[in-house]
């Protein structure tokens, strides 16, 4: 609403009546304040709100449920998991800390049992005897055979009392051994997970993210019920389809306390799994309230305020006369107008003034009209990143005497591609040595098995000897933990023993000094640490002198530079990625199957290879570009974008011609989104409505 004094309001009104009739081609140049004249009408008005969104899988969210260290990542990014697969494992210590306990539980228990056992054939050995006597003699044996019954019941008091606390010390470690395993509760993939290596974690934060794609959701800003009571229409456009009021889903109370309590992400969702729309489309929510119907109304501009009495007026032209002051009421206020009750009936003319956009300047126009729209970002700075690194050692000691690659980095390989040659650098004496540590750990290794296997037996002959029950039983459980010692020492041990064995093998071959061939090992990127150079010492046997990526799937890393652009990449994205192949020019589509940030200067961007262009699968990391279009839709209004203005205020708006005068409007527009060329416009315009920009 305006407010104004009435010098303004006298001279709008002796310029009204000089500028009508006014129709030149082009504006003039004029110091005057021109009106804008108006003819009341009698239709349907309404306030629009546009959110935007795009379709994506069902979510679910995983959390750590405690605090430590991850020691074992069993899938990464991008990855397909079923319910029940553990993802994380934290503090692998756990299971082992627990099953000693289950171990020092179960014997307790066992020797418990055999105290118990053998108590319970004393007693029954002093009641056969009890059957035998009489008077005094039974009496006091009777008081024995009580006292008897009474220590061992204090006595399995006191065990048993040991027993629940090894039993709740156990259920202490097992909950929190549960907790530290982190498992999918459903089929699907993993599209975001917030540790890649091993590292520290703290309790209740986002672990990981899984996407069942079998469920379709139209995702946008979330909205309270209160918010969404007053949108009283709604039209979802994605693609070519447009739905009339498509029905909410809900959270429960349930969803809703769990999202609060851990901070969870919350969306406003509409249930599209049953129709064909791909994930990571994007579209946009058109929302409709304060939807008056059928009533009069006018423009918000032409409304002024009394500064006396605060009531709202217009300026009303009565035939040939202008009529200075029409107080009206007013109903409901929407975008670009208001309701009229009382004061003003259909075919009224008005008027305002408006000097903000009348002067000499040449004007262009345009025609608002139904189009195709679209967004296309390019990035040009893009990197590929791998979480799954195959090591690479030359396996040999010595020094590097051929090179087979033509360069040393982002180059595609195959397991059997040969790498390079090596001289050994293993003397005689090398393998005298290796043969000494073979020998001695083979010796160290035999004596244990013999001393385990004597103390085993020593045990097994005691236990023959022992006369009572108890004690048979006692050692029993002996023996078995000493079989248990042995079985491990033999796995962990043997391993050691088998690599020094390898290395003495290995070591007798290449002390001759002839030339060993390398091959690559795995299938992949080949990229070198350092500079690889012919007579370059290997040093190590097993030093790491390159990595080579898988390329089952691979990483487009979008800089945060660009990161207002690259949030629009979803996970259903299609980006077109256009690189080169070991010098080869490649170009291929691909959709995106995971997403996250994951380091601090790049967003990365798991995408998924077309199983029939297989050379994608060889790209390098060097002269990498992406394109990506979304929000790609048809049949809605646009306009040119230059046309489209913004306030001091903020608020959009458009140029309109709404009479014969030549006088030029604001109005507010709601614009859903803008490329370089054109704009969507989701309210404040009809098809075939003109539009015009200032030239200056």
């Amino acid at each position: 609403m305006k407010k104004t004094v009435s010098i303004i309001l006298l001279l709008c009104l002796m310029l009204s009546m000089t500028a009508c009739g006014s129709k030149a081609p082009e504006l003039t140049k004029t110091n005057k304040i021109m009106p804008v004249y108006y003819t009341v009408k009698k239709g349907d008005i309404s306030s629009v709100n546009v959110c935007t969104g795009s379709v994506m899988p069902e979510l679910t969210e995983i959390y750590f449920g405690t605090d430590g260290n991850v020691d074992k990542i069993n899938f990464r990014l991008g990855d397909k998991v079923k319910a029940g697969d553990e993802i994380y494992v934290m503090n692998s210590e756990l299971a082992e800390e627990n099953e000693k306990i289950e171990k020092n539980l179960q014997k307790y228990t066992e020797i418990s049992e055999v105290y118990k056992n053998e108590h319970e054939d004393s007693i029954q050995k002093m009641k056969n005897r009890l059957s035998q006597m009489y008077g005094y003699e039974r009496e006091m044996y009777e008081t024995e055979i009580s006292e008897a019954e009474l220590n061992f019941m204090l006595e399995e008091q006191s065990r048993e009392a040991d027993a629940v606390k090894i039993r709740q010390e156990l259920k202490e470690g097992r909950d929190k051994e549960e907790k530290s395993v982190i498992k999918a509760p459903c089929d699907g993939t993993i599209v975001y997970m917030a540790v890649q290596d091993e590292s520290k974690i703290s309790n209740n934060a986002l672990a990981v993210v899984i996407a069942d794609t079998s469920k379709k959701y139209f995702c946008y800003d979330y909205k309270k019920d209160n918010e969404l009571r007053k949108i009283e229409r709604t039209e979802l456009i994605i693609g070519s389809e447009k739905i009339e009021n498509p029905e909410i889903l809900k959270y429960t109370d349930e969803e809703l306390q769990d999202a609060k309590d851990l901070n969870k992400n919350l969306y406003t969702r509409y249930d599209l799994s049953s129709k064909d729309i791909e994930l990571g489309t994007y579209g946009c929510v058109i929302e409709e309230s304060n939807i008056c119907k059928d009533v009069i109304y006018v423009p918000n501009e032409c409304l002024y305020e009394d500064d006396d009495s605060d009531r709202l007026y217009v300026m009303k032209k009565d035939g040939e006369k202008d009529k200075a002051v029409t107080y009206v009421t007013i109903g409901n206020v929407c975008d670009n107008f208001t309701e009229i009750t009382e004061g003003l009936s259909v075919g009224d003319s008005i008027f305002w003034c408006d000097d903000e956009h009348n002067s000499n300047y040449k004007y262009t126009q345009t025609t608002v009209k139904k189009d195709s729209f679209y967004l296309e970002n390019v990035y040009t700075d893009i990197k590929k990143s791998f979480y799954e690194n195959n090591k690479f050692a030359a396996g040999v000691p010595g020094r590097i005497d051929q090179i087979f690659l033509e360069k040393t980095t982002d180059i595609y390989v195959t397991a059997d591609t040969k790498i390079m040659t090596v001289i050994p650098s293993v003397t005689e004496n090398d393998y005298e040595n290796s043969k000494i540590e073979y020998d001695s750990a083979k010796l160290e290794y035999e004596k244990a098995l013999k001393d385990y296997n004597s103390q085993i037996s020593e045990k097994e002959q005691k236990q023959a000897a022992a006369t009572g029950n108890i004690e048979k039983q006692l050692i029993g459980i002996e023996i078995d933990e000493l079989k248990e010692e042995l079985t491990s020492y033999e796995e962990s041990k043997g391993e050691e023993l088998e690599e020094l064995k390898q290395k003495m093998e290995n070591y007798n071959i290449w002390k001759n000094g002839e030339p060993v061939t390398v091959t690559a090992g795995y299938e992949g990127v080949f990229n070198a640490i350092n500079a690889m150079n012919v007579g370059a010492s290997t040093q190590r046997a097993d030093q790491i002198i390159a990595f080579i990526s898988s390329p089952d799937k691979y990483y487009l890393s979008v800089p945060d530079s660009l990161s207002d652009a690259s949030d629009n990449i979803t996970f259903g994205s299609v980006i077109t990625v256009n690189s080169v192949s070991n010098d080869v020019p490649i170009s291929f589509s691909a959709r995106v199957y995971a997403c996250s940030d994951i380091t601090s200067s790049y967003k990365d961007y798991v995408i998924a290879i077309p199983d029939e262009d297989v050379e994608a699968e060889k790209i390098n990391d060097s002269n990498t570009s992406a394109k990506y279009e979304y929000f790609k839709t048809d049949d809605v209004l646009c306009i040119d974008a230059q046309y489209v203005l913004v306030d001091e205020k903020g608020n959009t708006y458009v140029l309109l011609k709404v009479d014969d005068n030549d006088s030029l409007v604001k109005r507010n527009v709601t614009v859903v989104k803008k490329n370089s060329e054109i704009a969507w416009i989701a309210s404040g315009l009809n098809e075939g409505d003109v539009c015009f920009a200032l030239d200056k």
